[in-house]
């Protein structure tokens, strides 16, 4: 008899907490569902859909929202909101952040008996936006950035190289908001990169082809410049050697544009004494009084006088003549 007790005590004891662990696991059932915005989401219990659903009994936020009694509903809020369909599952249409929160499904036996209550946490995510893929080619490798503007982050930013993902290097916030990861490539390899960003529920990729020709960006920059500055350099020199000469020419043009100065010429000098005619003694004429030494050659070529007068011949006397016959 003890032994019976026993074993019923026993059984009961079991029963009692699979019971238990039954229904602790039917009512504390919850479920994380995200949805796009402006979208429909479908919130379904987990009783099979084959499964004939006595009563089913949604809300939220212990409001009423529809309720299925033996094929027949009934809805207690928007009808075009709401539609729910004959296996207990609940859509919404065109959602709208009002809509998240927790959502109820109560299922009940023929009996009234109460089998599942589910509780489901709606959230929302956008769609995500169009990534953009930059790169950077090295002599020494090649960096690739996938950036997109997202609040909150995105579930996922990857780059693929020919199907094969490339070694993640970094990952940061810039300060206008949007995420950017930088991947690591083949060194100076040229082909098909694409950047995919999801956040589980949408995904949106940027396909580019990169072809690296192995010279660096920085050696390229360095080149142009020199260019620059060469020009520059060469510029100056021609503008000088011009306002060189230029001042050389005016130097010769104010020369030649100095006034040019004209003595008085000594009367004394206008004639010039015939020698004495011979048989005679030269006659003693008055000493003239002297002259200043004339000027130095160069500044006499330079000033220009006016031409001297040619001195007139005297006629000898017959007398003279007739003496030497």
């Amino acid at each position: 008899m003890v032994l019976k007790m026993n074993f019923k005590e026993i059984f009961l004891a079991k029963y009692l907490v699979i019971l238990f662990f039954s229904v602790k696991g039917s009512l504390g059932k919850l479920a994380k569902v995200s949805a796009i915005l402006s979208e429909s989401v479908l919130l379904n219990i987990s009783s099979p859909v084959n499964e004939k659903i006595d009563e089913v009994k949604w809300s939220k936020e212990g409001h009423m929202i529809a309720k299925l009694i033996n094929s027949s509903i009934v809805y207690y809020a928007n009808k075009e909101k709401y539609c729910l369909f004959g296996n207990g599952t609940l859509k919404i249409e065109q959602l709208v952040q009002q809509d998240s929160g927790n959502y109820t499904a109560e299922v009940y036996h023929s009996d009234g008996t109460q089998s599942e209550t589910k509780n489901i946490v709606l959230s929302f995510v956008e769609r995500v936006p169009q990534p953009l893929l930059t790169w950077d080619c090295t002599r020494k490798q090649l960096k690739l950035t996938c950036e997109v503007k997202q609040d909150p982050k995105p579930v996922s930013q990857i780059i693929h190289y020919d199907d094969k993902s490339l070694k993640l290097i970094k990952e940061w916030k810039s300060p206008n908001g949007s995420w950017n990861v930088e991947y690591q490539g083949t060194k100076n390899a040229s082909g098909k990169y694409t950047c995919t960003v999801s956040n589980g529920l949408t995904s949106k990729s940027d396909i580019r082809y990169i072809k690296c020709t192995g010279l660096d960006l920085l050696l390229i920059l360095c080149i142009a410049g020199g260019a620059v500055v060469f020009v520059i350099i060469l510029v100056l020199l021609i503008y000088c050697i011009r306002r060189k000469r230029m001042e050389h020419y005016e130097e010769e043009d104010d020369d030649e544009e100095m006034p040019v100065q004209i003595f008085p010429v000594e009367d004394g000098m206008k004639q010039r004494e015939l020698p004495p005619p011979p048989g005679r003694a030269p006659q003693r004429q008055p000493r003239q009084p002297q002259r200043p030494p004339p000027q130095s050659q160069p500044q006499a070529q330079q000033l220009a006088a006016p031409p001297r007068p040619r001195p007139r011949t005297q006629q000898r006397p017959p007398n003279r003549i007739k003496e030497r016959t």
